[in-house]
């Protein structure tokens, strides 16, 4: 809330408390926005008329943007919602009418001051020629050269000349701009900056020439010098009171503190116990993915009853011990120490500092981590660090990338979590048992793909996974990884499954004691061509009535059942 609605100090009160925490959580909303998505919407209307101009409003949208982006996870910036946006995406969508209008904005302040600029040029490029007193007409040179007040002549009109004459070349460069996004974080803002200070010290500048020459002129009268100097000092100071706030608050908002607390830990922050923190992330992974499950599965669920869900769960434990995946030798003291520099180096993706580590101890590549139990494999699989995955997955045996953490997830598994299929394809095209592995939640990974909302990455395990291993176990497999395609609306698997597996569409799961018949009937949403009317109930069974015993086969109940729901039409059907 404190991002949607840009209430800047609840943003730094809540991440300088949990900067970290708060940016490896892939906190999603209903329509799976991250955080990012959130910051990339426009901001309310009232948080945008506290800021002068529309420029610095867009300026001010990237601050939002870029600020939340520094503190997710690298793995979840290019993560999609319901619409299928990136966050990017739905920060230049939301955000076409305030950039065309920052554009404006630019060019038409831009364009008056370079007319105000070109005026001062020629008025202080003749006066340099047309010297007060005029010139001695055997020498050239001017009458009053040896005054004081000449001097301030000359130097003030040099000064109003050369600072007018920046000016207009940096409000050229304003006019001629691309006008992309990023040009209004610091770009533009910049010239801006230096425009309008070139333009005032020019016209500071230029009201001296004119006081200066007057002095020469009236020859020291001073009844008559100072009320003219005290009235050229008007347009100086109404120029200032107009224009100077403008420029500070453009400063301020370039180059100043900003709105953010500076001093809280963002992602990339060094003194922090890493080891706990990844522990951390993946208890908290599984209790989110539980809550995701269960929203596709019961639509009554109620709000605060997924908030509870997603609570971070209690960590007692803050020691940190590393042990090898054998069992019989545990990892040296000599290597206890330095371990937990590998997981950084592992989650920050920097592979050159992993293979000098790995070479002066080759062990740690399967040593585990408590309480988590994983390796430095699960860490980079789960912060998305492919091209150290890739090289992991080179050194290490196919045994080892059958080890699992103490939730029971392999590599892949992180990798199913996190959504992206290459680094999928590196640990199947070496090990293809390990989408058959089952976690301590009885998911494999196609299932753990399809809760996370990662379409493509189901695609493909979809098409790794063999289909009897999906249909072993009374089809527990199968029943349990189309319900929750189905939450996910992924029916193109679905059916396709369904088409070769008609009777997995009965079978019930171990976990959700459900089946993909009832699944289908209690979710008119995903039919929204059919479906007009809101769904206000969905029941835990549907009853389908068999007339005959001979129909008793699993697939002609599924026709049967079929051929009643259709000939009740009616977009709810409740059992």
């Amino acid at each position: 809330m404190s991002i949607a609605n840009r209430q800047e100090k609840v943003f730094n009160l809540r991440h300088g408390l949990e900067a970290y925490i708060e940016s490896i959580v892939p906190h999603v909303d209903s329509s799976q926005n991250t955080m990012l998505h959130l910051a990339a919407k426009l901001s309310p209307p009232s948080q945008l008329a506290r800021i002068s101009g529309a420029a610095l409003q867009m300026q001010r949208e990237l601050q939002w943007y870029k600020e939340v982006e520094s503190i997710m996870n690298p793995a979840f910036k290019n993560r999609i919602n319901d619409n299928n946006q990136t966050a990017r995406e739905l920060f230049t969508y939301d955000h076409k009418g305030l950039l065309l209008e920052g554009e404006q904005w630019m060019k038409g302040s831009a364009t008056s001051c370079t007319v105000v600029g070109a005026l001062i040029i020629t008025i202080m490029f003749t006066a340099a020629f047309t010297v007060p007193g005029g010139n001695v007409q055997e020498t050239g040179y001017p009458v009053f050269k040896d005054e004081k007040s000449f001097t301030v002549f000359i130097v003030a009109d040099a000064i109003s000349l050369f600072s007018s004459s920046t000016s207009v070349l940096m409000f050229l460069g304003i006019l001629t701009s691309r006008y992309a996004e990023e040009d209004f974080l610091k770009s533009l803002p910049t010239k801006l900056i230096f425009g309008l200070s070139t333009l005032f010290l020019s016209i500071a500048a230029m009201m001296v020439t004119f006081c200066a020459a007057l002095i020469i002129m009236l020859n020291g009268k001073l009844e008559i010098v100072i009320p003219i100097v005290l009235l050229a000092s008007i347009p100086v100071t109404f120029f200032m009171l107009l224009q100077f706030p403008l420029l500070v608050e453009i400063f301020v908002s370039t180059y100043g503190p900003g709105m953010f607390n500076k001093k809280m830990k963002h992602y990339h922050c060094k003194n922090i116990n890493f080891t706990l923190i990844s522990a951390i992330t993946q208890t908290f992974s599984a209790a989110w993915s539980s809550s995701r499950e269960r929203m596709y599965t019961d639509s009554n669920m109620t709000t605060n009853n997924r908030q509870q869900q997603q609570r971070f769960p209690g960590h007692e434990e803050r020691f940190v011990e590393a042990e090898s995946s054998q069992g019989s030798g545990a990892v040296s003291d000599e290597m206890n120490g330095p371990l937990l520099t590998l997981y950084k180096y592992a989650h920050n993706g920097d592979w050159d500092a992993i293979k000098n580590y790995l070479s002066r101890y080759p062990n740690a590549k399967k040593a585990r981590i408590k309480p988590y139990g994983g390796t430095v494999l699960h860490v980079a699989a789960f912060s998305g660090n492919l091209k150290v995955v890739e090289e992991l997955v080179k050194l290490m045996s196919v045994e080892e990338l059958e080890m699992q953490d103490n939730q029971g997830n392999t590599g892949l598994s992180s990798a199913a979590f996190v959504g992206i299929r290459k680094m999928a394809e590196c640990f199947v095209s070496k090990n293809r048992n390990l989408v058959t592995f089952v976690n301590a939640q009885k998911r494999i990974p196609l299932v753990q793909a399809c809760i996370s909302n990662c379409k493509d990455m189901a695609l493909y395990l979809y098409s790794v996974t063999p289909f009897e291993f999906l249909c072993q176990d009374n089809g527990h497999h199968g029943s349990y990884f189309l319900q929750c395609a189905i939450g996910a609306q992924m029916l193109d698997i679905v059916f396709d499954f369904l088409h070769r597996f008609p009777c997995v569409a009965t079978k019930t799961d171990d976990v959700l004691k459900s089946n993909a018949l009832i699944r289908l009937s209690t979710s008119p949403q995903i039919f929204p061509s059919i479906c007009s009317q809101p769904i206000v109930a969905s029941n835990d069974t549907v009853r389908i009535y068999v007339p005959a015993q001979s129909l008793r086969e699993s697939k002609n109940i599924v026709l049967q059942g079929i051929k009643q729901i259709y000939e009740k039409e009616d977009p709810h059907i409740f059992g």
